[in-house]
């Protein structure tokens, strides 16, 4: 008897899921892939029995580790990059090449090697999706598929087949369900012939279902969010979204549907959506965070919703979004669309994520607050550019950050002559209060500036005192609720905080300019020792030329303008020689 390739591919999603290699029959190569996320060094053993194997990870990933720059990683998007693995790249190294969450803890990687994909590009990408559809990190141990055990195998067509053009789904049960704001209220409960999670609509009041309705059904998508649905989460909008939005259908005379749909960090997954939060934590944006994980920005399939519409009998919705997203999904699957706005008022916590929503995602915001439009909410509108200012002093050649003999620059502070060099000049700097020592013997609040050689991790800017910095490094506009830990007892020493901020922390949105420009620097980051120092910061020199309370400080047009040369790599020295 033979098994249907969709069930085999179903199959080997949840294999994956367990830990357990599979095996990716393509048209010319076969490939038997492992998660990169779930491996250990057992499972890993067992897949190289024959080969050692490499990594594939998306092009969005690679372009991030500088590796687009190989002519066997330049292909476009939607093809993966393979990268080889030498004997040093073990298997905490090779975790930290497919989780972008480490990038700041091991900004050194490589260098590496891809190769071309060839007759490995159809497994290669049925792999990725694979593993997507899995819910895991959308990287792969792969190794070639001949003499290895691996828990199912299936072809690459079948795994590209998994996500329909069209989904289908059909009601399994309904049941009258009073809420707090709607007690006129049924439930619906549908199962996607796919076998994914299941799917909710919440009919409220008596709207006019059926090909003969004269009106409208006012209606929401809401996607689930179990941090802001059920924990309350500030970081997003999606609690006060819901339940405004069942609100404002029970008020409405012609009631109406929400539907709630398992597709939780806009299609990319609880545990993925919070190693995106982390990387917000770092300072990147929703679209960025979601990208640098080797996301689509949006990963949601709407075709789902189309489909409960149809079989609630709805054709003709007057739907509660901001999203143009949505409206277009539904409209591509012939439901007539009308938007009604739903907006949301920020608070600190998320004004930053919906300005991201707003400017890098086209969400429309017709009611914007006072705090959205004041300069603060510009930290969002630039995101880490791609071009830079032309690089006039380079002087050592290094390996770094995956990328094949690329060159950086090493800017030299001496605190004995109280100056910093580079591009062929020098320019007076301010150094610690306390002097400076080894990096060994710096304690926090001693007032020192370490010694040793720094690399420079990214950079924070006053969004209402200077524009955008042309810039390759990670970067981002500080914000009023910006702080750092200081305190010694705080899990979150020497990281970034938001105010307030119940242990020990610096304020970094500052009445003095001295904070206008940060550049972070690799201090005792990786990890955070408690104790031995943080906020070991390059930052503006204050006018009267006084000693930092540890920070190398210097004048900000100069500093401002070596920013825009700087790229991945470039460290900071610090030597009284």
């Amino acid at each position: 008897m033979s098994i249907a390739p969709a069930y085999l591919a179903e199959a080997a999603s949840d294999a994956l899921r367990r830990g357990r290699a599979v095996g990716i029959v393509g048209g010319v190569g076969s490939l038997a892939i492992l998660s990169a996320e779930l491996a250990d060094a057992d499972t890993l053993a067992a897949l190289e029995t024959r080969s050692r194997a490499g990594l594939i990870i998306t092009a969005r990933r690679a372009a991030v580790l500088n590796l687009a720059n190989q002519i066997a990683a330049a292909a476009p998007d939607p093809e993966p990059v393979w990268v080889d693995r030498p004997d040093w790249l073990d298997l905490a190294g090779s975790r930290a090449v497919a989780d972008p969450v480490l990038d700041l803890a091991t900004p050194f990687k490589g260098p590496f090697r891809t190769r071309a994909l060839g007759g490995d590009t159809a497994p290669a990408r049925a792999a990725i999706a694979l593993v997507k559809h899995a819910g895991l990190i959308p990287a792969v141990y792969a190794v070639p598929l001949a003499g290895v055990d691996v828990a199912v195998a299936c072809s690459s067509e079948a795994v590209l087949a998994l996500a329909p053009a069209v989904a289908r789904v059909r009601i399994s049960s309904r049941a009258r369900l009073p809420l707090a704001s709607a007690e006129a209220c049924d439930v619906v409960a549908f199962r996607p012939d796919d076998g994914g999670p299941e799917h909710l609509a919440l009919v409220i009041g008596n709207p006019q279902l059926g090909p003969n309705a004269a009106q409208p059904v006012l209606a929401r998508l809401h996607s689930s969010c179990l941090t802001g649905d059920v924990l309350g989460s500030l970081k997003c909008d999606c609690g006060p979204q819901l339940h405004a939005a069942l609100a404002a259908i029970a008020a409405n005379p012609g009631g109406g549907i929400l539907l709630y749909l398992q597709q939780e960090g806009r299609g990319i997954g609880l545990l993925n959506k919070l190693r995106a939060y982390a990387l917000q934590d770092q300072g990147w944006d929703t679209v960025d965070a979601n990208t640098r994980l080797g996301f689509e920005p949006d990963e949601r399939d709407f075709s789902l919703a189309a489909a409960m519409f149809s079989a609630l009998g709805v054709g003709n919705v007057a739907l509660m979004t901001n999203n143009p997203l949505k409206v277009a999904g539904l409209a591509a699957h012939g439901l007539t669309v009308a938007r009604v706005a739903h907006d949301m008022p920020p608070n600190p916590h998320n004004a930053a994520y919906l300005a991201t929503k707003r400017d890098l995602k086209g969400i429309c915001c017709e009611d914007q607050s006072q705090y959205n439009q004041s300069a603060h909410a510009e930290l969002v509108e630039a995101r880490p550019t791609a071009g830079a200012v032309p690089r006039q002093a380079r002087h050592e050649r290094v390996w770094v950050c995956g990328a094949v003999d690329q060159i950086m620059t090493l800017f030299l502070a001496n605190p004995a002559t109280g100056t910093v060099s580079a591009f062929g000049e020098t320019h007076p700097a301010s150094f610690g209060k306390g002097g400076f020592c080894l990096a060994a013997d710096k304690r926090e609040g001693d007032g020192k500036t370490p010694l040793g050689l720094w690399p420079i991790r990214a950079a924070l800017i006053r969004p209402d005192r200077l524009p955008a910095p042309q810039t390759r490094l990670p970067w981002r506009f500080l914000r009023p609720w910006d702080g750092w830990s200081d305190g010694i007892d705080d899990p979150a020493y020497n990281r970034p905080v938001s105010r307030p901020h119940p242990h020990s922390h610096e304020t970094l949105w500052r009445d003095d300019h001295a904070y206008d420009i940060i550049i972070i620097l690799a201090h005792n980051d990786a990890p955070p020792i408690p104790g031995l120092g943080s906020a070991i910061f390059w930052h503006v020199r204050q006018p009267d030329g006084r000693p930092t309370e540890g920070c190398v400080a210097m004048d900000r047009d100069v500093l401002a303008r070596w920013l825009d040369a700087m790229t991945p790599g470039d460290a900071l020295a610090i030597s009284p020689e």
